[in-house]
């Protein structure tokens, strides 16, 4: 027993205390009317955090583990309440753009230091088959996708104080088909809910990656993956220097037995998810080469798996009820039987996280719910300038049945080893215990975001009036 207790001891201890508050401020808020923070870095390193009520927004710089500066200034008009994203000037301004709720009016709030704030609205003039696809930030630059409706043709908008400039992607010369198999304009399978932005080296919820639609920012290119159809993915490569692209469709292993089929990319590396009723495949392509490198099944009754973490069922819906254990709804699934039943009734989704060696892939699915005749989805909708936040968000709320895998980067052999918590586990697991233990209702307004190869966990304590910022290693 004293073993146990031990063991107890040193799990608490580590969630409570390694991490350390590496950034404190002092910040009088008024409250109930704030409504939300968002925060990312700037080109000298430096976190800046805003606060955001119904009529202004306050923004403080962090340097050396303080306050370096304050201010704030108005919101923009009322008919552009959205922050879609932001960039960095030439000059070290903070560039927030913010749009309209069509997405083709946008609203330019540029800050910089000892300066008043520079604002430019953009209209965009839509015609009437140009269509809201999603913004992007890349490399210190913002943009916005839109496509044409009954065409094969992306548009990628972006913008400076000068104005904006277009740059069109026409991709007449590939094939596209629908779910039915049937060929269609790259148009008519284009759409926003069913699009995710897919940043590297962040965790997600199933919920997130069972969209049909990924983009994927990389160095002066873009990629974009369709999996409306079961036999594979297409794949899209665009440039954002140029009006260059290209498009490639890898197949499923096994697609002929499968009912629902989804995947991801990760390390140059396609990760494609397939099930039904009978059978499970992960099968990984070489992204260039589309060379298959390995693929795994297992089949009804093969209860071994290939999976290192037990098989979860989280949330209590839109699966049954079951027992709260440590704030989450969780029961294990048992057989693969089971398992795959539950997926091949729900849409699935895969993703992969790759560092020091080991790849962590986590498959599942996720259902939507039916509560009083109307159709509930429990994906968050949050702005895009804080991806990393509203994917928390999405990842600790997500209802899903999901497993983890681990893999060897390198011979891309499953290993025998237990799969761990990520760095959204544990800042969840830090989250509660302030919430529960220490400050309780005086914590208000958390975020998350990036620095360099780390992540930054923060939040303000109403009764001391300071803003923390904690550091996780990814």
């Amino acid at each position: 027993m004293r073993f146990y207790s031990s063991l107890l001891f040193i799990f608490i201890f580590q969630i409570n205390f390694s991490q350390e508050i590496i950034y404190e401020a002092d910040v009088n808020l008024s409250f109930p009317d704030l409504k939300e923070t968002m925060a990312f870095v700037d080109d000298f390193g430096r976190p800046n955090i805003f606060f955001i009520d119904s009529k202004e927004i306050t923004q403080i710089t962090l340097n050396e583990k303080r306050k370096e500066s304050e201010k704030t200034f108005p919101r923009p008009p009322e008919t552009f309440p959205r922050i879609q994203g932001y960039d960095i000037g030439s000059d070290n301004s903070i560039n927030l753009y913010y749009s309209n709720y069509g997405g083709d009016g946008f609203f330019l709030m540029s800050l910089a230091e000892d300066k008043e704030p520079y604002a430019k609205q953009f209209d965009l003039k839509f015609d009437s088959h140009e269509r809201f696809l999603s913004t992007v930030n890349s490399k210190n630059q913002f943009y916005l996708l839109t496509y044409i409706k009954d065409q094969s043709i992306i548009n990628i908008y972006s913008f400076d104080k000068d104005g904006h400039t277009v740059q069109t992607h026409d991709l007449s010369n590939f094939s596209f088909y629908n779910p039915n198999n049937n060929l269609t304009p790259l148009g008519s399978l284009l759409d926003k809910e069913e699009t995710e932005v897919i940043e590297d080296n962040i965790p997600y919820s199933i919920s997130k990656v069972s969209k049909k639609i990924k983009i994927y920012p990389k160095e002066d290119y873009l990629i974009i993956s369709l999996n409306h159809r079961s036999s594979g993915t297409r794949i899209i490569k665009i440039n954002l220097n140029d009006s260059t692209n290209s498009s490639h469709f890898i197949d499923n292993i096994g697609a002929g037995d499968i009912k629902k089929a989804n995947s991801f990319i990760e390390d140059s590396k396609l990760f494609q998810f397939s099930v039904s009723s009978e059978i499970l495949v992960l099968s990984i392509h070489d992204i260039e080469s589309q060379e298959k490198l390995v693929d795994f099944s297992i089949k009804k009754g093969q209860d071994h798996l290939f999976k290192n973490s037990p098989i979860y069922q989280e949330g209590s819906l839109p699966y049954a009820p079951f027992p709260k254990t440590s704030g989450n709804n969780r029961a294990e699934i048992k057989t693969s039987q089971e398992f795959l039943r539950k997926l091949s009734n729900s849409e699935i989704g895969i993703y992969a996280l790759v560092d020091k060696g080991i790849i962590e892939i986590t498959l599942g699915g996720i259902k939507e719910a039916t509560v009083s005749g109307r159709m509930i989805s429990y994906s968050s909708f949050g702005v895009s300038v804080s991806p990393v936040y509203w994917n928390f968000i999405n990842y600790i709320a997500s209802r899903s049945v999901l497993t983890k895998l681990v893999f060897n980067s390198e011979t891309l052999s499953h290993m025998d080893k237990k799969a761990t918590n990520n760095v959204f586990d544990r800042i969840s697991m830090k989250s509660r215990y302030l919430k529960n233990s220490v400050l309780k209702k005086k914590l208000k307004l958390e975020n998350i975001f990036k620095k360099d190869d780390y992540f930054l966990y923060g939040y303000y304590n109403k009764k001391e009036k300071t803003y923390s910022l904690m550091k996780f290693d990814k």
